[in-house]
C-alpha cells in the first residue's frame, strides 16, 4: 500500500485487471502514482474486460440481477460450464449471461469431455506433427490479446482429431 491506499500489484502479477469502467480514473491514478513512487514503469500490461451482460443488462447489484456460483450450483449447473461459457467470448467484448446459454455451455463442455475421453489414433509421425501444428496454433491464439475463443476452437480440433495421447495435453 502507498500514500491513499494504493494497492501495488504483487510484483508476479503479469496482468493487473479490473473492469473497463476502470480505466479511468482508478487505473490512471494506479499508474501515476506506482510510476512516481517507484521511479519508473510497474507494469506493462493491464486487462480491462468488458460488462457482463445478464438477459441483456449489466449485472449489477442494484439492478438485482447478480449470480454467485453457489446459485449456479443449486440450479445444477457445474461451475466450469460457466467459465467455459466466458471462454466462448473474448475479454474485450461483452458477454450475454442468460441460464439458455449456461444451459448450452455446459452441454458443449460435457460434449468436449467426452470427446477427449475417446480412443486416440495411433502415434504415427504425421499424427505427432499435427498435434504439434495444433499446440502451436492453440498457444498463438492465447498470446495474440489472450484470444481464448480461438484458442478454445483449436481445443475442439484437438478432441474431432485422431491425434494420439490428446486427453494428457500432449497433443
Amino acid at each position: 500500500m502507498l500514500g491513499d491506499g494504493l494497492s501495488l500489484p504483487r510484483p508476479g502479477d503479469r496482468f493487473p485487471h479490473g473492469g473497463v469502467d476502470n480505466i479511468f480514473p482508478h487505473h490512471e491514478d494506479e499508474i501515476a502514482q506506482s510510476e512516481a513512487a517507484l521511479g519508473g514503469q510497474h507494469v506493462r500490461t493491464w486487462l480491462h474486460g468488458q460488462h457482463l451482460l445478464v438477459d441483456g443488462l449489466k449485472m449489477a447489484k442494484s439492478t438485482g440481477n447478480t449470480y454467485i456460483v453457489e446459485d449456479l450450483d443449486r440450479r445444477g449447473f457445474d461451475p466450469l460450464s460457466f467459465r467455459y461459457l466466458c471462454a466462448t467470448a473474448h475479454y474485450r467484448k461483452r458477454l450475454n449471461f442468460t441460464l439458455p446459454s449456461l444451459r448450452a455451455a455446459q452441454r458443449g463442455l460435457a460434449r468436449l469431455r467426452e470427446k477427449l475421453q475417446q480412443p486416440n489414433g495411433r502415434a504415427t509421425k504425421k499424427a505427432q506433427a499435427q498435434g504439434e501444428k495444433l499446440r502451436s496454433q492453440f498457444w498463438a491464439a492465447v498470446a495474440d490479446d489472450l484470444k481464448i475463443p480461438g484458442a478454445l476452437a483449436i481445443a475442439w480440433r484437438v478432441a474431432r482429431s485422431r491425434c494420439p495421447e490428446r486427453s494428457s495435453g500432449s497433443c
